[in-house]
């Protein structure tokens, strides 16, 4: 994946390393904010700092709001400026934009939502309080107006892993007070902060519901006690695929199909997550519990929807999210505003679209995807070390990839209605009438055969990202990456391949890596590699990430399998671009290096590199770049890089995947 500017929030400490640069490669980390070599350093000794030394020294310090700072190319305008300014125009161009706006003027609106502080919730947990069964409670499931509060999960619809055209719904479950992981670690740490955190948190919004203080903290530690008398029972690797009577079977107790049913889903399977506590969570659905299951849920729906009641719910779920993920920084209003149409992403992102993604950019970038398509054949017929079978096997997936540039296929929001009131608590309602719509759409077409040119969130065409999909063979390139910020017209061969030929390669390379080379050209979970060509790909992806890992100074999970994916995707990536250069004869190498260092060019909040050390699977960009470059001749013979100098990898070494 490329990199991401749009924060993502989870936790992270702070790695620092010496402000020098070391002979032997060890780069210092110079995307840490304020972290840079006292003197800008040779282009031989890091590349990656000495091409945006500027960049990097002129600022010490991050604005207000953000995790991450990049200088943008000449014309570039942020996608959330784009959105401002098409949600408070005065006219519209479509009806998404018409939808988009009714819920956006009632999130600004901080007055009527302070009117009516937790008047709309209690509306809600007052139904929720109401039922005397757990038949009535999954009757109320299935309510128009009721969000989703089972305590559990159908979050994924996702392709079924023996036949890519079926859909299958993937259900685990869900937890309000910690994940299955510091169930398991009950002692930990960071378990023992999340718990505290968020039982504090819960507390705060029922006293402002109307609980007295005794109430509240009897009400928090009877839901805690329920949950972690089934959430302690998880196995995280204890997954299966269920067919309607098996599934009744194992969880009697819980009508998981008869839901699914009656919302108009009809599926031969679902995916089961976590089956050891799904089994102790149909146990404990009762009459017996039935007081505890109602308070699990009115906690599940207030972690969700707090932060469409009153500005102080809404600064309580940000402070609360930022402490779990030990993050310092809180975002924009505008920011947090564009955050909350949530609910109504794909329309957003329709409207976006309509307005300022260019057609005629899709057409461009879809012919230089075929071009890298047709030249990562020769890669592939180059690769002595994979069989003939294999490298035709690997040919036919090449061929069948899917790309969806800028944006897939996406579902039709016209016929949405919402209210346009601003006094009745519309803007809670609106956001349960949107989920619930766009539920009854992913059902209806989860339900048919799957469309391959169809990508699934959390990605959106807005995402200022790119990835691939295995269970779809497909490349999916957001428009937000390519809004004058990867890609355009008018840019130079060598500034293109190096910023999205490069993250094209990139992304096809994925299909071949260790993960995805386990899904055939259909998206099926089949192997189609013969047993010692793969088991040669482990080999040569494993000795490839560890090199690169021992120069990455902040990612622990650089023995993980999707970090030598991702180490192997850019290897892959710059060897595809650098075989297209060839093509031309004046092509600029100095130009393509120096441009696709600048690429990668970024600043991190210190707060936020802790995320990115215990959860990335991706090497920090000073590291891709350099590690990258030292496999090339072309690089060595571009700046005469030397044995000695920081940018000096021995032959031996420059290890290639592909």
């Amino acid at each position: 994946m490329k990199k991401v500017f749009v924060p993502i929030l989870l936790s992270a400490v702070i790695l620092t390393s010496c402000a020098t640069t070391s002979k032997k490669g060890r780069w210092i980390n110079s995307n840490l904010v304020g972290n840079y070599a006292p003197e800008k350093p040779s282009l031989k000794d890091d590349f990656f700092q000495s091409v945006n030394y500027d960049f990097l020294s002129s600022c010490n310090q991050l604005k207000d709001g953000e995790l991450t700072y990049a200088p943008q190319p000449e014309g570039y305008v942020a996608v959330n400026d784009q959105l401002l300014e098409m949600l408070q125009d005065s006219k519209s161009l479509s009806k998404e934009e018409d939808i988009c706006k009714i819920l956006y003027n009632q999130i600004i609106d901080s007055d009527t939502r302070n009117k009516l502080g937790t008047k709309p919730a209690m509306e809600i947990i007052s139904r929720i309080q109401s039922v005397s069964t757990v038949k009535e409670y999954f009757q109320l499931a299935l309510a128009e107006d009721m969000p989703t509060v089972l305590p559990l999960a159908w979050v994924l619809y996702s392709t079924y892993f023996l036949n890519s055209n079926v859909y299958t719904p993937t259900i685990e479950p869900e937890f309000v007070f910690g994940n299955s992981f510091q169930y398991l670690d009950q002692e930990s740490e960071v378990a023992k902060k999340t718990f505290v955190t968020t039982q504090d948190f819960y507390k705060k919004l029922l006293l402002k519901c109307g609980w007295a203080e005794a109430e509240t903290n009897q009400f928090i530690q009877e839901a805690f006690a329920f949950e972690k008398s089934y959430a302690e029972k998880s196995d995280v690797n204890n997954n299966s695929s269920f067919t309607k009577d098996y599934f009744n079977n194992t969880f009697p107790n819980i009508p998981v199909y008869e839901i699914l049913e009656n919302k108009g889903g009809n599926y031969q399977n679902v995916s089961v997550m976590n089956i050891s506590a799904m089994i102790e969570m149909s146990n404990c659905f009762s009459d017996e519990n039935l007081e505890s299951i109602k308070k699990i849920s009115i906690l599940k729906f207030l972690n969700y929807y707090s932060k469409y009641l009153d500005m102080e719910c809404l600064e309580l779920a940000l402070k609360t999210r930022n402490a779990l993920n030990n993050i310092e920084v809180y975002p924009t209003q505008n920011d947090i505003d564009i955050g909350l149409m949530e609910s109504l992403i794909t329309p957003l992102s329709q409207a976006w679209l309509k307005r300022y993604f260019p057609e005629n950019t899709k057409t461009e970038v879809e012919n230089i995807v075929d071009e890298i398509i047709q030249d990562y054949t020769i890669i592939l017929d180059n690769s002595d070390w994979i069989s003939d079978r294999t490298k035709l096997q690997a040919k036919d997936k090449l061929y069948s990839i899917v790309h969806n540039v800028g944006y897939g296929k996406m579902d039709d929001y016209t016929s949405l209605q919402l209210s346009t009131a601003s006094t009745d608590g519309a803007l809670l309602k609106n956001v349960i009438t949107a989920t619930k719509f766009s539920e009854k759409l992913q059902l209806a077409y989860t339900s048919e055969l799957n469309e391959k040119n169809r990508w699934e969130l959390p990605l959106t065409p807005l995402t200022i990202n790119a990835f691939y999909q295995s269970n779809f063979n497909s490349i999916n390139i957001c428009a937000g990456i390519l809004n004058n910020n990867c890609y355009k017209s008018d840019w130079s061969i060598e500034k293109k391949l190096a910023n999205i030929g490069f993250l094209i390669g990139h992304e096809i390379t994925h299909s071949f890596d260790i993960n995805g080379g386990t899904t055939d050209k259909d998206g099926n979970q089949i192997m189609w590699w013969d047993a010692l060509d793969y088991q040669t790909l482990v080999e040569k992806s494993q000795k490839v990430g560890t090199r690169v890992s021992s120069v990455d100074t902040t990612t622990t999970g650089a023995q993980n399998s999707h970090y030598w994916g991702e180490v192997t995707a850019d290897q892959g990536a710059m060897n595809v671009v650098l075989m297209i250069a060839k093509q031309y004869p004046d092509f600029n190498y100095d130009e393509f290096f120096t441009e696709f260092a600048k690429s990668w060019a970024i600043l991190i909040e210190p707060s936020y590199v802790t995320w990115l050390n215990q959860y990335s699977v991706h090497p920090m960009s000073y590291v891709r770049v350099n590690s990258t470059l030292q496999l090339f001749d072309e690089f060595y013979e571009t700046y005469d890089i030397q044995e000695g100098d920081g940018m000096y990898l021995p032959p031996e070494e420059r290890f290639h995947v592909w």
